[in-house]
């Protein structure tokens, strides 16, 4: 339908933030440089692994995701307008957004207020037992474009957190053989740090991996912000799609009477 084709092109928009986020994280791991600094005062050696200016390159990245989850966001309110529009014509205003709410009963409360639930039965066993846009609902995804598009546009930019792990390390001992290893992942923007004794040599630094993930996404915030963004998208164009089907089912019936 139409009427929801601003929403999608919104979806559309924060795919290509989300893929420049990507193309971004790309060039940021490769700039990460490797190093043996020697300790002869403690007979000692380390290696290291740093990714320059971090924490500036890492500011950066939230604003693209920013600007992501703010379209995420808009989508969601375009499409809710759209639904809104079709339905409830009399009840659109300079408010009407989607739905999220803190709790079920709160949601439930607000949808009462615009005859949702008495005009369009349909319409709000959907939001309420499909979507469930609250705080504790099944998924907890809208809730968490709401959250954080709140955070990121009114009060402070989100935050960003790193890790990373070294692979494939390789190092011989005093005796000659070969030790093959790696480091577990350790949540920090680095530098990272592996020390040995003074008679180890290593013969391959090994690879830094690194990850991104946002601090602020509650129970999501275990996982990439690249992959995280895009299973958000995703959603985000599912609930467009019942929408739109709620939507079109409640046309086509009434022009069948």
């Amino acid at each position: 339908m139409t009427e929801f084709r601003d929403a999608r092109l919104k979806v559309t928009r924060a795919t290509k933030h989300i893929e420049d986020l990507k193309a971004a994280i790309v060039v940021l791991e490769s700039t990460y440089v490797s190093r043996i600094e020697q300790q002869p005062q403690f007979n000692a050696q380390s290696l290291v692994h740093e990714v320059p200016d971090v924490e500036n390159a890492l500011a950066d990245l939230s604003l693209i995701v920013g600007d992501a989850i703010h379209n995420l966001h808009t989508a969601l309110d375009f499409a809710w307008y759209a639904t809104v529009s079709t339905y409830l014509p009399d009840k659109i205003s300079d408010s009407t957004k989607f739905p999220v709410r803190e709790t079920r009963e709160q949601l439930e409360a607000a949808l009462h207020g615009i005859d949702v639930d008495t005009r369009c039965k349909r319409l709000f066993d959907c939001i309420v037992t499909e979507i469930q846009p609250y705080k504790s609902g099944h998924n907890g995804v809208v809730w968490t474009i709401h959250d954080l598009d709140i955070r990121d546009k009114h009060l402070l930019r989100l935050v960003l957190a790193s890790q990373a792990n070294i692979q494939g390390i390789v190092v011989r001992d005093r005796n000659g053989e070969v030790h093959r290893g790696f480091t577990m992942a350790i949540e920090s923007p680095g530098p990272y740090f592996v020390d040995y004794e003074a008679g180890i040599r290593i013969e391959d630094k090994g690879k830094l991996n690194f990850a991104i993930t946002l601090a602020d996404a509650g129970m999501w915030n275990v996982v990439e912000v690249k992959s995280l963004l895009s299973s958000f998208a995703q959603y985000v164009a599912y609930v467009i799609g019942l929408l739109e089907n709620v939507t079109a089912t409640t046309v086509n019936a009434e022009v069948a009477v």
